[in-house]
C-alpha cells in the first residue's frame, strides 16, 4: 500500500480551527473522490463505507480511497446487493431498508449518498445525526428529509451538488460520471494547481506557516 503521510480526511477536518474546510478545498477533494468512485464502480465494485476516515491524502495532497474490507463485487452495472454493511451515519436509505427487507437491495449509488454525507462532514465537522445513537440515526435517515448544509455561507453550486448526491430515491440519484460534469466540480483549476491551492489553504485554516 502507498504511504499516505497527509493523514485521513477526518483527521484533517478535526485539525482545522473551525473543524470545517473552505469550499474550494471541498471542491478539490470532491472531484478526486468522484474520480475514484467512477473507477471503482466501472470495475463493478461497491465500496459501501465511504466516509472521511476512509479517504486519505499523500503528503502531496493526492486523494486516495482506502479500506475495501466491506466492499461488494457485482456482476453487472445496476446489480442490487442485499448484504447489509457500512457505517450507520453515512448509510444511504436503501442500505438501511435492506437490513429489514433484503429483497430491496442497493447498488453503487449507495456510495454517492455516503459521499454526499462526507461533503457535510467536510463542511461541518461531523456527519448529520452524529449526536444520535446508531439505531436512531438510521431511523432518521430513512424517514427524514435529506440533510442540507446549515450555514448560509455556502454557494448555490455546492448546495445543488449536495442535493443531487443526497437524492433519497437511488434510481434518481446520479452516478459518479454524471456528477463529475456538475459545475461545482468543473469550476476549479486542473489537478496539480488545485492540489497546490489545497495545501496552501490547509495551512491557513490549520494555523500552520
Amino acid at each position: 500500500m502507498e504511504y499516505c503521510g497527509g493523514g485521513s480526511l477526518a483527521d484533517i477536518i478535526s485539525s482545522t480551527r473551525n473543524q470545517s474546510l473552505p469550499e474550494r478545498s471541498i471542491q478539490y477533494i470532491s472531484r478526486e473522490v468522484l474520480k475514484g468512485l467512477d473507477y471503482i464502480h466501472n470495475n463493478l465494485v461497491i465500496h459501501t463505507d465511504i466516509k472521511g476516515a476512509n479517504i486519505v491524502l499523500t503528503e502531496q495532497a493526492e486523494v486516495k480511497i482506502i479500506d475495501f474490507g466491506l466492499a461488494k463485487e457485482i456482476r453487472y452495472p445496476g446489480q442490487r446487493v442485499s448484504e447489509y454493511s457500512g457505517t450507520p451515519w453515512y448509510m444511504a436509505p436503501e442500505v438501511i431498508i435492506t437490513l429489514y427487507l433484503p429483497e430491496i437491495g442497493y447498488t453503487v449509488k449507495c456510495d454517492i449518498w455516503s459521499f454526499g454525507i462526507t461533503i457535510i462532514e467536510m463542511a461541518q465537522g461531523d456527519p448529520p445525526n452524529r449526536d444520535m445513537p446508531a439505531e436512531r440515526a438510521k431511523i432518521n435517515i430513512f424517514r427524514g428529509d435529506p440533510p442540507e448544509l446549515k450555514s448560509k455561507r455556502w454557494s448555490t453550486d455546492i448546495r445543488d451538488f449536495l442535493k443531487l448526491c443526497l437524492t433519497k430515491a437511488d434510481q434518481e440519484r446520479p452516478g459518479a460520471k454524471v456528477l463529475l460534469r456538475h459545475q461545482f466540480i468543473t469550476n476549479q483549476p486542473n489537478e496539480n494547481e488545485a492540489r497546490l491551492a489545497f495545501i496552501q489553504c490547509l495551512n491557513e485554516v490549520s494555523g500552520q506557516e
